[in-house]
């Protein structure tokens, strides 16, 4: 399914619902750190949770409890297997990561990548 805005054409099955729908408010997240050591369990993990992410063809019901969204840092996907032709498709921000613009985006003193 996919939906135009203006110039540009979404693809709304590869968007997750969580990028394209406000929170309700109050809102509480609960967010899970997971690091990849082992490909073939990463890759069953996305397996199992695929069902369960929202895409963007629907928005969340306000009287759902909660949903799943899944993001994945450069080397994430990168211990997933994803092809390095595709890796290398990424901005260099992306694959530099979040500790290469921590200056930047303010993560320092009380917020510095030591108390992540």
């Amino acid at each position: 399914m996919s939906t135009t805005l203006g110039e540009m054409r979404l693809e709304l099955d590869d968007i997750q619902s969580g990028a394209l729908y406000p929170r309700p408010s109050p809102y509480v997240g609960t967010y899970l750190l997971l690091r990849i050591d082992d490909r073939q369990a990463g890759r069953e993990l996305v397996r199992r949770l695929q069902p369960l992410v929202g895409s963007g063809r629907t928005a969340p019901t306000p009287s759902a409890e909660a949903w799943i969204t899944v993001a994945f840092t450069y080397n994430g996907l990168k211990a997933v297997g994803v092809p390095q032709d595709s890796l290398d498709s990424f901005a260099p921000e992306f694959r530099q990561g979040m500790a290469a613009g921590a200056t930047q985006l303010g993560d320092v003193g009380d917020s510095a990548l030591e108390y992540w």
